[in-house]
């Protein structure tokens, strides 16, 4: 199934936003092994390279977009990087190939076509080989950077139940402060995303350094926010979310909810029988709004939803998220991670599954 790509410009531009998506949709098809091509060319190289630097960006992010690097399950490539658009164009005529130019390109109202279409056009007027020479230039910074680099090591990635990537408090705070930032940077970096403000960053492993064991430090962006639950740091959902209304679920039905993802419903093996028609027909999908309880299957007794989320080790900034099936004001299923038992829906009675794909942090370059 095709990939919904939703772009929401949280402040930091359309392009930005639509990059975002894009890498989303990119990352949800990617499974172990696979490997995205992409046609990214010199030209693109010196406008990525420009741009960062107008942004002020650090040694880093002025070594512009890498040839290679993991995306979600898989990896991206871009192997065009050395050839400018002109180069590429002149191989796609003399082959007659066909290509697909996004309208959007035209738009000099947009940082990256204004340069395109304005500045650089003037700058080839005068220094005609300035793609070499800025790329040459990008690559030098890169490998200053993977010097300086060379002597901090990089932090192992640990996960949450749901998946959210992090890494271990005590794997920063036995650095000094510095080398600590410097590997949160490139933690960073691995995964597609923009540096944080420097001042950000600096208040923020300050706290973990000074922090008690069960204070929360918190580095927010605009795209993603650094959170430390118990005795991690994980990468989590940049915005707070509103609760939306409670909405019924059709048996087969797939429906996205914006931070959340996508919530289906497929039938089990006994899906026939009269009782899990019937069923089917009063089920709604709802959150969390406090006070709920469920008695999980395989045991004797309720317990609160708020409770069972924290003892079964959800992170704060999904609880509130986790799609619950319910009949009623009966939980039949937390997400589909967990099912819970009343006298209406026992197991084999049910009939109906719900599957939960959920929303990530999207990696851009």
């Amino acid at each position: 199934m095709e990939p919904v790509v939703d772009v929401i410009d949280d402040g930091d531009g359309p392009e930005a936003a639509a990059r975002r998506a894009r890498y989303a949709a990119f990352e949800s098809l990617l499974e172990a092994g696979d490997i995205l091509f992409m046609g990214h060319h010199q030209d693109d190289q010196v406008e990525t390279f420009l741009l960062r630097l107008l942004r002020g960006a650090g040694l880093q992010g002025l070594a512009a977009m890498p040839a290679s690097r993991e995306l979600g399950r898989g990896r991206l490539e871009r192997p065009l990087l050395v050839w400018s658009r002109a180069q590429l164009v002149d191989y796609a005529r003399r082959c007659q190939l066909d290509w697909v130019e996004d309208p959007s390109n035209r738009d000099e109202q947009l940082d990256r076509n204004y340069l395109r279409g304005q500045v650089l056009p003037q700058l080839a007027e005068r220094w005609p080989e300035y793609r070499q020479t800025v790329t040459r230039a990008a690559r030098h910074l890169g490998e200053a950077a993977q010097e300086l680099e060379g002597g901090d090591e990089p932090l192992d990635t640990v996960y949450t139940i749901m998946r959210d990537p992090g890494f271990r408090v005590a794997s920063l705070t036995c650095r000094t402060p510095a080398s600590a930032r410097q590997v949160v940077r490139r933690w960073l970096r691995e995964r597609g995303l923009q540096m944080p403000d420097e001042s950000a960053l600096v208040e923020f492993v300050r706290q973990l350094f000074a922090a008690a064991d069960n204070a929360a430090p918190v580095l927010t962006t605009r795209i993603f926010t650094l959170r430390r639950y118990r005795d991690g740091v994980f990468l989590a959902p940049a915005k707070d979310w509103v609760t939306p209304d409670p909405q019924s679920m059709l048996p087969d039905q797939w429906i996205e909810i914006a931070g959340v993802g996508r919530v289906g419903l497929t039938a089990e093996c006994d899906a026939d029988n009269d009782n899990a028609i019937a069923v089917a027909g009063e089920l709604m999908i709802d959150f969390r709004r406090g006070g709920e309880r469920c008695r999980p299957d395989g045991r004797a007794h309720s317990v609160s939803l708020k409770q069972w989320l924290q003892e079964s080790g959800i992170p704060p900034w999904w609880r509130d998220r986790i799609p619950l099936l319910k009949r009623g004001d009966q939980i039949v299923s937390i997400g589909g991670l967990w099912e819970c038992s009343d006298s209406l829906t026992e197991p084999g009675n049910r009939g109906w599954k719900l599957h939960w794909e959920r929303n990530s942090v999207a990696s851009s370059d």
